[in-house]
């Protein structure tokens, strides 16, 4: 880029500065001139590596949708429909203004407009003042429907109901319908008002004014009687057997529920379905005049409400509607095991979900039962009840069921009255002060001595224990147990009758070990209830630390914890974890700048340090 003089060897920019002009310049002006003509060629140097421009690359998305673009301001929005604004839009649009049918209702009044008038000298009908909808109340004084007729000649007007039934009212200047209730106003203009006076639900529906022209003309104008809507009634689709005249129906569980429900009113009411609750709950997802729950089940029982609405109503007319689901009893004895000494007062109690109401029987030993009058008690509050005042052992004891039967099935409680002893209440303390010998301390559960008057009697007390400790061989630990049920060491103890509380030594025992002890009281029903215990020996008087031999199961837990606490593991990056890196925020490709920049610092270096030299 820059070639070299012969001269000198060195490129031009170092040239002006020959051995011509140093002799006349100062060693600092040599400096300066030198930075200056540095800084210079650095400035080139960048300009020539400096990447050129590029130009994004075309985006390969596809090209935007068109922005929606609003109608003119002389177009008039009718749901997805937009017409041309004009006066005869604007009036028919001001007729029909709330109808739910507003762009349909505004076209045929605009065909109606521009239909109207004929031929010269045909008849047509005079739009101004027309009308094509009347909203009224049931009960208002009257409706007047407007109909003129201009170039009537010697035609003839009929005022006719179109719905729901084709009836002729009036033709010309004579009423034809024997309702008192209907009058018309005429001229001599042609002028034809119908009107209606003490206005009734039957007179909603379409009129039209007729001329007997050839193709028929007609002007056709909608009366509207709002009634406010209401329930008119719940009606069953299938398997639903409703109560007498009120809103309650009744299912068997399982069944397809389907209710509809009709609603009435002009204009027709919009009905919801909702399940009463407090606080009221939002619409059921049907949303419609029909109520589905399939496969119901007893959870979906209660109260439902069906509400009719139509705009017109201050308030919503609901109707309350009651579903009743019929299942088979489920049967829970609330106490399965009762124990009972002789003459004692006892109830045998069964809860019983079931609709409808379930009948009840009782039975001993599978044979059913017919007690004396009281001894069974039915409660309102769904639980049977069998008393037995006095209890016999010899005629009492054995297994009794309580039945609960309706017309989808019976299910079956059992309760097992039986004489056999409850389990004891230990007293004494797990730990151990003695080292070969323990004291066992109970009590029986109500308090009382064994065999107190009116209490189930104990013949004997079993106690069987056995010990396990742990003692180490070499490098090697071994654990010595009773472990299977041979092996359980026994003592029998019989009881004191003049003390609350018993108890029993356990001797020869191993000193710092463990031992599981089992206590249960024996009569002649059998086996009473047991209790199990594990206790622990005192160290032997030479220990004053726990050993390694001598370890308890505790101090063994103890360990164990320590060694797993102490098993720390080295935090550490996680392999999966991709590593930080810094990201190029501009989305460009940097190396040829930096390469550029590179290149550009390193030529500046060596001329500068070849000019120095030159100096010198």
């Amino acid at each position: 880029m820059f070639p070299l003089t012969p001269n000198t060897g060195i490129c031009r920019l170092c040239h002006p500065l020959s051995s011509s002009t140093l002799g006349s310049m100062t060693g600092r002006e040599k400096f300066y001139k030198t930075i200056m003509l540095s800084l210079a060629f650095l400035l080139i140097l960048d300009v020539a590596f400096s990447e050129p421009a590029v130009s994004p690359a075309p985006s390969q998305d596809p090209p935007a949708k068109k922005a929606y673009q609003h109608p003119r301001q002389d177009m008039l929005v009718l749901g997805s429909t937009a017409i041309i604004e004009t006066e005869q839009t604007a009036k028919c649009y001001k007729q029909y203004q709330g109808s739910p049918t507003l762009a349909k209702d505004v076209k045929r009044c605009l065909e109606a407009s521009t239909t109207t008038k004929g031929a010269p000298g045909e008849p047509y009908f005079d739009i101004d003042g027309g009308q094509l909808l009347i909203s009224k109340y049931e009960g208002d004084r009257n409706a007047k429907l407007t109909c003129v007729v201009r170039d009537l000649g010697n035609r003839n007007v009929v005022w006719m109901k179109m719905r729901p039934l084709p009836i002729m009212i009036s033709i010309n200047k004579i009423l034809n319908a024997p309702d008192s209730r209907y009058s018309l106003e005429t001229d001599n203009n042609g002028t034809f008002n119908l009107q209606i006076d003490d206005l009734r639900r039957a007179d909603e529906g379409i009129y039209e004014c007729q001329v007997n022209t050839d193709p028929q003309l007609a002007w056709s104008v909608t009366l509207q009687i709002v009634v406010q809507a209401t329930v008119s009634d719940i009606v069953p689709v299938k398997n639903g057997k409703r109560d007498g005249r009120m809103f309650s129906f009744t299912y068997n569980e399982t069944d397809s529920v389907e209710l509809i429900c009709v609603g009435d009113g002009s204009p027709s009411p919009s009905i919801e379905w909702r399940k009463w609750r407090e606080p009221p709950q939002p619409p059921l997802p049907a949303g419609n005049v029909t109520l589905q729950i399939e496969s119901i089940n007893r959870s979906q029982a209660g109260k439902y409400e069906c509400a009719a609405e139509n705009g017109y109503n201050e308030a919503p007319d609901i109707r309350p509607v009651f579903i009743k689901v019929n299942y088979k009893p489920e049967v829970v004895a609330l106490v399965t095991d009762v124990r009972a000494a002789a003459g004692e007062y006892r109830q045998l109690r069964c809860g019983v979900d079931a609709y409808p109401k379930a009948k009840y029987t009782w039975k001993k030993d599978g044979v059913t039962l017919d007690p004396p009058s009281g001894a069974i008690k039915n409660s309102p509050r769904k639980q049977t009840t069998l008393v037995i005042v006095s209890v016999d052992p010899d005629r009492d004891y054995g297994t009794y069921s309580c039945h609960a039967t309706n017309f989808l099935g019976t299910s079956v409680g059992y309760i097992n009255l039986s004489g056999k002893p409850m389990a004891p209440v230990i007293t004494s303390s797990p730990v151990g002060n003695r080292r070969h010998a323990y004291k066992l301390t109970w009590t029986q559960q109500n308090g009382q001595p064994p065999n107190y008057p009116g209490t189930i009697p104990v013949n004997y007390y079993q106690i069987r224990y056995r010990g396990w400790w742990r003692d180490s061989t070499k490098d090697r630990r071994k654990v010595y147990s009773l472990e299977d049920e041979s092996n359980f060491l026994e003592e029998v103890m019989f009881p004191d009758s003049t003390k609350a509380q018993q108890y029993c030594v356990l001797n020869e025992l191993r000193y710092n070990a463990t031992y599981d002890i089992q206590l249960y009281a024996v009569n002649e029903y059998g086996d009473g209830d047991a209790v199990n215990l594990t206790i622990y020996t005192a160290l032997a008087k030479s220990d004053s630390n726990i050993t390694e031999e001598t370890t308890t199961p505790n101090d063994v837990a103890i360990q164990g914890s320590i060694s797993s606490s102490s098993k720390g593991t080295k935090e550490r990056e996680d392999p999966d974890q991709p590593a930080k890196s810094w990201q190029n925020t501009d989305g460009g490709n940097t190396a040829p700048s930096t390469r550029a920049t590179l290149v550009t610092t390193l030529t500046s270096l060596i001329i500068l340090l070849r000019c120095i030299d030159f100096y010198k």
